[in-house]
């Protein structure tokens, strides 16, 4: 707490900058992508894989959500992923207790979400859950046009099949 008043008092505009209210995540430029998968679980993770096995999809990058209350597993996953199916992977920091939602969290992941989807430009999205902050993604989806975004309810590794809800998008 005392490094946040010395940093405001003495660095006011790094304070800023820093401070979750004005910062965006960061993204690399990536080349558009056609196949954006956001993921979180290792169950999800195993529904990516078998989705794009299963419709030969080609061209996808794979985001891995977490927080820093849990290092180790975004890092178990990120070294299981093929690399044949998802060329890149990149992680996304979610605020601390993204389900508990406050203004701030709600900019910053907003921000994060919108530059993610113009960096890479995808052509379709895949989204694993309908968790709270997963729904500011569908919105700026069907916002920015994307032809389809598809979603899969729960978390159920062991469904057999994969429940997939189709989210088209028409300009009116």
């Amino acid at each position: 707490m005392l490094q946040k008043i010395r940093k405001a008092l003495f660095h006011p505009k790094k304070f800023f900058q820093d401070s979750q209210w004005f910062a965006t995540p960061l993204f690399s430029s990536f080349a558009p992508k056609s196949n954006l998968f956001i993921i979180s679980t290792f169950a999800q993770l195993n529904q990516a894989h078998s989705l794009t096995k299963m419709q030969k999809l080609k061209n996808n990058l794979l985001v891995i959500l977490y927080t820093t209350q849990n290092m180790k597993m975004p890092k178990l996953i990120q070294k299981s992923v093929d690399k044949e199916l998802f060329s890149v992977t990149y992680m996304f920091e979610l605020p601390r207790k993204p389900g508990i939602v406050s203004p701030k969290k709600f900019l910053y992941i907003q921000r994060g979400y919108k530059k993610l989807l113009k960096t890479i430009q995808p052509a379709h999205l895949y989204v694993m859950s309908f968790a709270g902050h997963y729904s500011s993604l569908l919105s700026l989806a069907k916002k920015n046009e994307y032809h389809n975004t598809f979603s899969r309810r729960g978390n159920r590794n062991l469904c057999p099949t994969l429940r997939i809800i189709y989210i088209q998008t028409h300009k009116i």
